[in-house]
């Protein structure tokens, strides 16, 4: 009996590391962008964006059509005005150009480019 208690315990000493080890081996997998595309947070701040994505497109449609509109009334009644007031509806008109083509090339392409990409990695 003491020769098998003389075997047995260094036996057991020896593998009891390895069970302990074998007991923390375990690993839990888990796909991290289906698990953030279904944080509420994540779904709410997708909601806020598409918001302001829409307005912005309201904005930006609100902008050409004023534009278009104004460009329609001064060319028709433009024979009609004086130089002075021509130019001046001139220089008018080159401003709100230059603001449709801000907010078009920097604000709306940016956001709207930043919104496909965050698509693109969520699916």
């Amino acid at each position: 009996m003491k020769t098998i208690k003389k075997i047995l315990l260094p036996l057991f000493f020896l593998l009891a590391p390895f069970a302990v080890v074998n007991a923390q081996a375990k690993v839990a997998h888990i796909e991290v962008q289906k698990l953030i595309s279904e944080m509420p947070e994540v779904i709410a701040a997708q909601k806020e964006l598409k918001k302001l994505e829409d307005s912005y497109t309201v904005e930006l449609e609100n902008t050409y059509k004023e534009f278009q509109t104004k460009a329609q009334d001064y060319a028709a009644v433009a024979a009609n005005q004086t130089e002075i007031t021509n130019e001046a509806r001139r220089k008018e008109l080159e401003s709100m150009q230059k603001k449709y083509s801000r907010i078009s090339a920097n604000g709306f392409s940016g956001f709207t480019e930043e919104i496909r990409r965050h698509d693109a990695t969520s699916n």
